[in-house]
């Protein structure tokens, strides 16, 4: 008997909120009335755009923020346990050293990892120019991931065209 009673309040208590909000008692138009009145530097923006001769170019100069000279964190770490190159004729690192080098830790196997080649890429055909270099490390979590023709294949089909350095498999 006491389910029956509490579930009739509860349906009596929905009902209620339906009706109040059917008769306006929370609509949108009279919210945004309400804020329009509370808030009034508050300008409306309206689908016209302002006439030309209106448009005035009094916006003050916005200087732009001092930039600090990053810290230094010291030489770079060495890559090890690293099998061989690829996409590029370098023996080691140190044929970067002169480069700005982005190093993008991946595995063709990762999807991941595939959805940020991209952008990768992007970066590559902005910058590739201007003394900058990305060093992909192929860095397999499976045995298939780490055969050299299954990552020159990837390489390939995903268009990685950076150097690409393979590491073995744990």
């Amino acid at each position: 008997m006491g389910s029956r009673i509490a579930a009739t309040m509860v349906l009596v208590a929905a009902v209620a909120v339906l009706v109040w909000v059917t008769l306006g008692g929370n609509d949108a138009e009279s919210a945004t009335e309400q804020r329009s009145t509370a808030e009034p530097n508050r300008t409306a923006t309206t689908d016209t755009p302002a006439p030309l001769d209106e448009i005035t170019d009094d916006e003050p100069e916005i200087e732009a923020p001092e930039i600090e000279t990053p810290e230094n964190f010291g030489p770079r770490m060495d890559l090890v346990d690293i099998d061989g190159w690829l996409n590029t004729d370098a023996v080691s690192i140190d044929d970067f050293t002169s480069q700005v080098l982005l190093v993008e830790m991946w595995t063709f196997g990762c999807s991941n990892c595939k959805a940020r080649i991209p952008f990768t890429q992007s970066y590559y055909e902005e910058f590739g120019d201007r003394n900058f270099e990305i060093l992909g490390v192929h860095a397999p979590e499976f045995n298939f991931e780490a055969d050299v023709n299954n990552i020159i294949k990837a390489a390939d089909q995903l268009g990685v065209n950076w150097p690409i350095r393979s590491t073995p498999t744990s």
